[in-house]
């Protein structure tokens, strides 16, 4: 992107890392544009207003040698400033460069943003099936304990000498059986 831009350096900050970028992200989302130096030189110089807060903002630029910054939006919220310095050669930067840039950074910000959401996702699933996991081998361990303890046999064989009673108990191991499997391999 600085090439594109023609500038020396670029880089994107995460918002909230200290405070001297929260007050720059502050001072955005209220005037949702990006902010040039230029124009903040020419703003404390010839109005009376917001001076204080127009000179911390500049010094911050200046501090992060930016001579334009840029807010990264997500759900209408600055996520990231994306701080690049003077261009070469003296150039200015025009709003056609600055918008199209912005709505890039803004549809990548989108796009990262998801992968993390995807990423976070994954990692509880994962976490949730390795729980789930343990407690399901150990169930499917102890009824088979009882199915080999209590029966012992296949099925035709305990037809002829099983009571109703039995029968039906070895019918529902046989079924939690089945279903803790089931529930094994879904997970």
């Amino acid at each position: 992107v600085k090439d594109i831009l023609n500038s020396n350096t670029g880089q994107i900050i995460k918002v909230g890392i200290n405070s001297s970028q929260s007050e720059l992200a502050n001072y955005l989302e209220a005037h949702n544009e990006a902010i040039l130096k230029d124009e903040l030189d020419y703003f404390i110089e010839y109005h009376s207003s917001d001076i204080e807060k127009l000179t911390k903002i500049r010094n911050s630029m200046a501090e992060n040698d930016s001579a334009l910054v840029l807010p990264i939006f997500n759900n209408n919220v600055i996520t990231h400033l994306f701080m690049v310095s003077k261009k070469n050669e003296g150039g200015i930067f025009s709003q056609e460069e600055i918008s199209a840039l912005q709505l890039v950074l803004e549809q990548s910000n989108k796009f990262i943003y998801a992968e993390d959401e995807i990423r976070k996702s994954q990692l509880l699933a994962g976490s949730i099936a390795h729980e789930m996991k343990n407690p399901l081998s150990k169930i499917q361990y102890h009824f088979e304990r009882i199915d080999a303890d209590l029966f012992d046999l296949d099925t035709s064989s305990l037809v002829p000498y099983a009571s109703s009673e039995m029968k039906t108990l070895y019918q529902n191991i046989c079924e939690v059986k089945s279903a803790v499997q089931l529930g094994s391999k879904f997970i």
